[in-house]
């Protein structure tokens, strides 16, 4: 009974909860429509308030430093920034009013690049919304510099007082910017210019190194010429000598015209320095001969070589002295053969060959080997008899004594006698031993066959003997020397 009771209390109370939440839920459903409803209208209204309103763009600006001043080729970007950043106007338009001078290449709502294309004026314009609330930038010059300049005229290095000429120049590009060429001498007095445009004429007034610029814009050339007075001529003052020895030392100088000339020191050279050298000061030079030879001396000034040559010069070497190699023989025996060599100093005399002499090639003969300082000689009779070398002015003698091969001598006359005489004709006969350098003792021994007709008168040392005719008998008579085993006779024919 008890649960009975406890289960239907549960139920009862479960139906009273379900019947009053099914109360509430039919209360509460209008209330919740009619909030929807309210909440639907007030949100059309407040949608058609927002999408209807419009906010303008009320200031613009620029965002990056906008360029006064470009050159062609230059490119960059340009920015702005628009206030306030939600107005509803819309992009950034962008605008060059000279497309040629300033192309524009939009990259963004607010941001352009640029890019200067040609030389000239150009305003860039930055416009947002249809009222056209825009900015403009400063007038923009674009500009095309002269890059380079070029002379289209020879320029030249040197000229001469009195030169006149025409220089010109062509500028790149052409179309520049930069203005008209300037010229300028730095120093007039030397070079005169008279400018046109690109062209100059100019005038070498006066001696000196002078600078010509020209310029465009910022960019510039430049030449240094010199302007002198050209050397006209030269000339020795005193000829150089055309011979000289070896050892020889001297001066040379030369006048150069005109005085004032600019052509700086006059230049010596020697064809041979080995063989003249010079020491060189000036329009002077001192020279020395040093080796045999033949040189010329030139003399030159300025770089057109006005110049001067001196005649050929010959150079000797004469020999000083000559001497035997090795000491010849004082001796020789007919038949006997040898060679002679000889030394000459200084050895590069300029003399030629050694001439070989004998006194008498009869009794000794000698001959030169070519090229060479020998001879070789050949003994061939009984005499005394001297060979000499020489070159030049030096020589040098030996005499040799010639003996028989069996070491006997000869005696012969120094003059020859006469065949005959008379009583009005008395004479002297002298003796020759030969050779001299016989080294006999005592004296040679006279003997007149016929005493009756003819006296001899016989020297001391016996080398001479006087004749005459002492009675009326005419006749022959012999007249005999003898010395060692040597003789000699000679018969005579008297007449009255």
């Amino acid at each position: 009974m008890f649960h009975f009771l406890i289960k239907r209390t549960q139920r009862d109370s479960t139906e009273r909860t379900q019947r009053n939440t099914a109360r509430t839920k039919k209360n509460i459903l209008p209330a919740l429509l009619s909030l929807l409803l309210l909440f639907t209208l007030a949100f059309s209204c407040v949608s058609r308030t927002v999408i209807n309103r419009k906010i303008l763009a009320q200031n613009i600006q620029f965002a990056s430093t906008t360029p006064t001043a470009l050159k062609v080729g230059d490119t960059g970007i340009l920015s702005v920034t628009v206030e306030p950043l939600d107005h509803t106007d819309g992009f950034v338009m962008w605008e060059s009013n000279d497309i040629n001078v300033i192309s524009l290449n939009l990259a963004g709502s607010s941001t352009a690049t640029y890019s200067a294309n040609n030389p000239g004026k150009a305003t860039i314009t930055a416009t947002v919304g249809t009222t056209s609330i825009s900015i403009d930038s400063d007038l923009i010059t674009v500009s095309s510099p002269a890059k380079r300049i070029v002379f289209t005229t020879t320029t030249p290095l040197t000229l001469e007082v009195g030169d006149t000429g025409v220089l010109s120049v062509t500028v790149e590009p052409l179309d520049h910017t930069d203005g008209d060429v300037m010229w300028e001498s730095s120093n007039p007095s030397v070079l005169l210019l008279n400018p046109s445009g690109a062209t100059t004429t100019y005038s070498a007034d006066n001696p000196g190194t002078v600078t010509i610029t020209v310029t465009v814009g910022t960019t510039s050339i430049s030449r240094t010429i010199t302007v002198g007075i050209p050397a006209e001529s030269i000339e020795f003052t005193t000829p150089p000598p055309l011979t000289l020895e070896v050892g020889d030392t001297g001066d040379l100088s030369v006048t150069v015209e005109p005085l004032d000339h600019t052509d700086g020191a006059v230049v010596w050279q020697s064809s041979d320095p080995d063989v003249l050298s010079l020491n060189p000061s000036g329009a002077t030079t001192t020279y020395s001969a040093d080796n045999p030879g033949t040189v010329t001396i030139t003399a030159t000034v300025g770089t057109t070589s006005v110049s001067i040559d001196s005649d050929p010069i010959t150079i000797s070497s004469p020999a000083k002295s000559i001497e035997f190699a090795t000491s010849p023989p004082p001796t020789l025996r007919v038949n006997d053969t040898g060679v002679l060599s000889v030394t000459v100093t200084p050895s590069n005399h300029t003399d030629g060959a050694i001439v070989w002499q004998s006194s008498d090639i009869s009794v000794l003969s000698v001959t030169s080997i070519p090229d060479t300082n020998i001879a070789s000689y050949s003994a061939k009779s009984i005499r005394t008899v001297t060979i000499t070398a020489s070159v030049g002015t030096a020589s040098i003698t030996h005499t040799f004594d010639i003996f028989g091969v069996d070491g006997s001598i000869m005696l012969d006359f120094e003059v020859p006698p006469p065949p005959s005489i008379s009583s009005l004709k008395p004479g002297t006969l002298f003796l020759v031993i030969h050779p001299t350098d016989h080294g006999l003792a005592g004296e040679p021994k006279w003997q007149a066959l016929r005493s009756d007709i003819l006296i001899l008168d016989v020297a001391d040392d016996g080398l001479s003997a006087e004749y005459r005719y002492t009675g009326p008998t005419s006749g022959t008579t012999d007249v005999t020397i003898t010395f060692g085993t040597a003789s000699l006779s000679h018969t005579f024919t008297i007449t009255p």
